[in-house]
């Protein structure tokens, strides 16, 4: 089924209510970009979670590092961060970067963004995230 630019539309306008509920986001766009393009600098595969989506198997599936020509100011360009069309920066949830074995490319992407500053970065033995809302609702 094709989806048109309508179909888009009510999708962006309903996670720009989600966000209104969610409160200010924790990341520039600036910060998003250079976030992303760090990791996938690294090689490193990730989930993502964005705002309004519900919780389930697209948010667990890994993706592969985007390439460079994708990142642009403001947003990430078709096919985006889902290969379901572009994302602006403001409709991630949450992206993270699973641990395996011994992630030498996550270990040195954790050391290349400590130069970003302070990053909203949730680490675990499972995975580290970088939230994009304080409160993410799932």
């Amino acid at each position: 089924m094709p989806y048109d630019a309508d179909y888009y539309a009510e999708i962006r306008d309903r996670r720009r209510k989600e966000v209104l509920r969610m409160g200010a986001s924790l990341m520039s766009n600036t910060k998003w970009r250079e976030v992303l393009q760090c990791a996938a600098s690294h090689g490193l595969w990730y989930q993502v979670a964005l705002v309004g989506d519900s919780a389930g198997r697209d948010r667990e599936r890994l993706r592969p590092p985007i390439p460079p020509l994708k990142f642009l100011d403001h947003m990430v360009a078709d096919p985006g961060l889902t290969g379901g069309g572009p994302h602006e920066y403001w409709e991630i949830l949450w992206v993270r970067y699973p641990r395996i074995f011994r992630n030498r490319a996550l270990d040195a992407f954790l050391a290349s963004v400590q130069a970003f500053g302070v990053l909203p970065l949730v680490a675990t033995d499972a995975h580290v995230e970088i939230r994009g809302y304080e409160k993410p609702t799932a």
